[in-house]
């Protein structure tokens, strides 16, 4: 763009005229009209003073206030209207130095430079270029013709180039400043329009990006109010929010838990008694709506470090879910099969056992106390983990989460969870199960010992008791899967490599009557691996279990043993007066170890820290008719005993024939 072109696009202004411009130039038309309007009497004073003529003065002034009176009447053109004004000015101040002729003649050119000066509130460079070239026509022409009418002397060129030299260095000047209130005031509404549409392309880009993610964004004001930008999928996913909504109210739309929690923590947050991070991690973050599993997350937005909103983020998480519940369950079914083929009897006795469990928290809420919802739900959870069912050993402990957070109150939906995860699960195993057909299963010690039995001609009463201890399981087996478990959970925990001994006595228990039992029993093999074995330490011996069952005179007796740290019994004196518990003696203590909800880890896990098994572990003792008790000196390691009478058991336990089967029938 050349000099020329700049120039001219600097002195012309945009053709367009805007309504504050409009406004503007109407105004001061008016105000100009009437400034006009008032050089009618003070022109006349002026010629009377100087005696050049009222009459013509007054006449003269009027003329030049017609014609921009006219044009503001007929002519809709505001600009064009401020140019007759730049005109009629230069007008006035001729009239003014002609009738004003005499001593201060040269005094009245001062009007000239004042008009041009005001000639900028029309914000158009124009106006004061016209007013220059009418004053610079009059000057030259009546110099020649009548030059008493411009100076009162014989003024020479040099005076006149002089006077025009100001006209147009003043002439630049409100030029410029013209412009620049045109562009800096005048303009401000095209700047103001041009931002608001460059800020409307960028919302509307904004909304493009937001209504086109597959994540839901809304931001809350810190009285929990709900900000109208939002992406498009959250009035897909939970429904379009109501004007002036709260955050609760509109999340509580889809599930009133959800949204009554997220209230508890938003008045948490707005306490400020924890940092916002903490305070907003423990709102909730898991909703399900119209069939989809939504994860939310919840960020801290500030304003000069200062929390000014919150910004949520909520994503479907609906098919990675369903990925990895669908891996969780092809893994389950590989573990299901193995356990199987490798310990039959013992699955189908869990499954059983976790069937009936899973059947007692499907019955009315009324059936079972808080305390039992709580102990069953921690059973199925541990039997469930030992035996690889792991879907429902995640569902629980989930549950249990939950719970923990809910004042220790088992839900509807806490029970409805873990039912559901039983069911889809149990529908799994099912397909690997023959019905209901009873197994009786029989290793080859068995099968040697019955035909030594035979062979030696062994009285038929001692044949029929050997076959009848058929259908007991060997408690071995039992043990052994406590003792698989326990050296899993070590590695696990990172106690390392452990030994296990186990003492069975060659006994036959009835299987299904004490199902119950050992399903709670997994809870005290769980607590010595985490609670009771040190981490493994540079030349240490590894940590050691022994579990044990015998007949003792008339009761059977069961047994876990470590050889840990011990019960830490001050610990548990400590939490049981915070209870309220009786905590003076030792028996006290023992008694205190088996409340619900008394734990003296500090950390919850999934697999010990939430005080319930101890307590179903005497639950299911108590049903037999059985007592616990925990015998534990600090650094020496704990012992928990379980004893049974004998005349409390339907069924009772048998002697292992093959434990007097000949060494020779072993080799044969």
């Amino acid at each position: 763009m050349g000099f020329v072109e700049r120039v001219v696009r600097y002195i012309v202004l945009p053709p367009e005229i805007t309504r504050f411009e409009r406004d503007h130039l109407t105004r001061m038309n008016r105000i100009a009209l009437w400034f006009f309007v008032f050089h009618v009497p003070v022109f006349g004073a002026v010629a009377f003073a100087n005696g050049s003529g009222v009459g013509a003065a007054v006449l003269l002034t009027t003329m030049g206030i017609a014609g921009p009176a006219i044009a503001m009447k007929v002519l809709d053109r505001p600009r064009a209207v401020s140019l007759l004004f730049g005109v009629a000015a230069m007008y006035m101040g001729a009239l003014l130095v002609h009738f004003g002729r005499g001593l201060w003649t040269i005094e009245m050119h001062f009007y000239f430079f004042v008009a041009l000066a005001l000639l900028a509130v029309f914000a158009n460079p124009a106006v004061i270029l016209v007013a220059a070239a009418t004053v610079t026509l009059h000057h030259l022409a009546l110099w020649f013709i009548a030059p008493a009418s411009v100076f009162n002397y014989d003024a020479p060129v040099s005076s006149v180039l002089v006077h025009a030299l100001f006209v147009v260095v003043e002439s630049v000047a409100a030029c410029f400043v013209a412009r620049s209130f045109f562009d800096n005031v005048i303009g401000l509404e095209s700047i103001v329009a041009e931002r608001t549409r460059a800020l409307d392309q960028k919302n509307h880009d904004m909304r493009l990006v937001f209504d086109n993610v597959n994540q839901g964004f809304l931001t809350v004001t810190l009285d929990g109010r709900l900000n109208d930008e939002r992406s498009a999928v959250v009035d897909s996913w939970l429904g379009a929010p109501e004007a002036g909504q709260t955050l609760w109210a509109f999340l509580g739309r889809t599930n009133s838990d959800f949204g009554c929690w997220v209230e508890l923590g938003w008045a948490q947050l707005m306490d400020r008694l924890l940092p916002a991070e903490v305070a907003l991690a423990q709102l909730p973050q898991r909703l399900t709506a119209g069939g989809r599993e939504l994860e939310v997350s919840w960020q801290p937005l500030s304003d000069e470090g200062a929390l000014s909103r919150v910004l949520l983020v909520i994503s479907d998480v609906t098919d990675s879910r369903k990925r990895e519940r669908a891996d969780i369950a092809q893994r389950e079914t590989l573990d299901v099969f193995e356990r199987l083929l490798r310990d039959r009897a013992g699955f189908l006795e869990f499954f059983a056992e976790a069937r009936f469990q899973a059947g007692r928290l499907a019955a009315s809420p009324c059936a079972l106390s808080q305390v039992e919802l709580r102990r069953t739900i921690h059973t199925i959870k541990g039997t469930s983990a030992q035996f690889g069912v792991a879907s429902v050993a995640l569902a629980c402990d989930r549950v249990e989460g939950e719970i923990a957070e809910n004042s220790n109150e088992v839900t509807e939906t806490h029970r409805q969870a873990v039912v559901s995860a039983w069911g889809e699960s149990s529908a799994r195993i099912l397909k690997f199960l023959d019905g209901d057909r009873k197994v009786i299963e029989l290793d080859e010690v068995d099968y040697l010992a019955i035909m030594h039995a035979i062979n030696e001609g062994a009285p038929r009463l001692d044949v029929l008791r050997m076959i009848q201890s058929w259908k007991h399981e060997p408690v071995r087996k039992q043990l052994e899967r406590f003792s698989d478990q326990a050296r899993s959970l070590a590695r696990r925990l990172g106690k390392g490599e452990i030994e296990v001994d186990i003492e069975h006595h060659h006994l036959r228990l009835p299987r299904e009557e004490l199902a119950p039992l050992f399903g709670a029993m997994v809870h005290l093999v769980r607590n010595a691996v985490d609670h009771g074995l040190r981490p493994p330490a540079p030349g240490a011996a590894p940590g050691r279990l022994t579990f044990s069952c015998a007949v003792r005179g008339d009761q059977l007796v069961l047994a876990v043993k470590d050889d840990g740290t011990g019960v830490a019994w001050e610990e548990v004196r400590r939490i049981a007066r915070t209870k309220g518990l009786p905590a003076e003696s030792k028996a006290d203590l023992e008694e205190a170890l088996f409340v619900d909800g008394l734990t003296t880890s500090q950390v919850v896990s999934d697999v010990s820290g939430r005080g319930a098994g101890m307590g179903a572990v005497q639950g299911a003792t108590a049903a037999l008719g059985g007592t616990v008790t925990v015998s534990s000196e600090e650094g020496r390691g704990t012992c928990v005993s379980i004893a049974l009478p004998l005349s409390s058991l339907r069924a009772q336990p048998l002697t292992r024939a093959p434990a007097t089967l000949p060494s020779s029938a072993l080799d044969a």
